[in-house]
């Protein structure tokens, strides 16, 4: 669903239908239970529904333009195509009937004041789509299910595959600038839904967002703890994970360093029996890109460190592990 402040309406995707349908939220529970009050004059009836008429007996199969859609939204205000209606069409039709491909399609609807323009048959106006993404072949763009787009700020579209797991942002003309592919574990590790939100969004004021590109290159000044297929530093109470060459696995996994601490006191009680805490570096949490190699940083406990342990897998599968001191002069 999606709430349009300036008319008062919500938008509620019905993917099954293959349409949107558009309420009057200003009715009230007993204007709502009939066909009259309010804004739009309608009280509980759909001041809109386009994408199939077939699905009120107002049209042929010719006729459908959505196909078991996701998320449709009005454009906001700050974006180019305010007031427009931004929506994922998936591309299949439930049950039974697949058009093969995805499209991303901004529509301008038929508004009439508060209303929305209707023939002499009681069919809705359809809404014109006025920009769409679509890739050449279509077929090579296709999410059955899930997935979303957001009109951004600076005009271009960030768009979900939600069954690749892939984002990505185009231009008006459909230029890709940029792509981000998640790891996926299994066909159904996908995505359902992404948003790109600015810095100064309210509901990440207490997040610290400052870039950390400056901490992780004066860090990689000093000699690192270890040198491996990752590089390990000790900084201002922290450490420091850099890795060369990141993948696409490097940035969606979890890495973790065990810590072993000069006494085994100072561990939280469920870890004193096996001797060490875990530091977290995932780096959706704590790091940054920079200069082609990807970075966490962690602080370290409140108690006296003596070292850290890691393990991986070498070539052959093989497990090894390696404790690394810490200098003390800096514990």
């Amino acid at each position: 669903m999606d709430y349009n402040p300036e008319l008062d309406q919500i938008m509620i995707t019905v993917c099954h239908f293959s349409e949107i349908w558009i309420i009057d939220r200003s009715a009230t529970r007993e204007e709502a239970a009939g066909s009259a009050g309010e804004n739009a004059g309608k009280g509980g009836d759909l001041l809109y529904r386009w994408g199939n008429p077939r699905a009120y007996r107002a049209g042929t199969p010719a006729d459908q333009r959505l196909f078991f859609p996701h998320v449709g939204h009005w454009i906001p205000e700050v974006s180019p195509g305010a007031g427009n209606v931004l929506i994922f069409n998936n591309g299949v039709e439930y049950p039974g009937f697949e058009r093969g491909y995805s499209t991303v399609d901004e529509v301008a609807l038929p508004y009439d004041g508060r209303n929305y323009r209707r023939d002499m048959a009681g069919a809705y106006h359809a809404a014109e789509i006025v920009w769409t993404y679509a890739t050449d072949p279509p077929e090579s763009f296709y999410s059955r299910s899930r997935s979303n787009a957001q009109r951004l700020p600076n005009g271009n579209t960030l768009t979900v595959d939600g069954e690749a797991a892939r984002i990505f942002e185009v231009t008006r003309d459909g230029k890709t600038v940029w792509e981000f592919a998640h790891a996926m574990q299994h066909p159904r590790d996908g995505l359902y839904r992404v948003y790109r939100y600015p810095p100064d969004y309210p509901g990440l004021r207490g997040l610290d967002l400052t870039p950390r590109r400056t901490a992780y290159m004066d860090a990689v000044k000093d000699e690192p703890l270890m040198r491996s297929t990752f590089d390990l530093y000790l900084m201002d109470g922290a450490l420091v994970y850099v890795k060369e060459q990141c993948g696409q696995s490097d940035i969606a996994d979890r890495f973790f360093l065990h810590v072993v601490p000069e006494r085994t006191g100072d561990l939280p009680e469920e870890r004193r029996e096996v001797g060490f805490d875990n530091l977290d570096f995932g780096f959706f949490l704590h790091g940054a890109l920079f200069d082609g190699k990807c970075a966490a940083r962690v602080p370290l406990p409140d108690y006296p460190v003596e070292s850290v342990r890691t393990g991986q897998f070498g070539p052959g599968g093989e497990l090894w592990s390696v404790d690394v001191a810490f200098p003390a002069a800096r514990r």
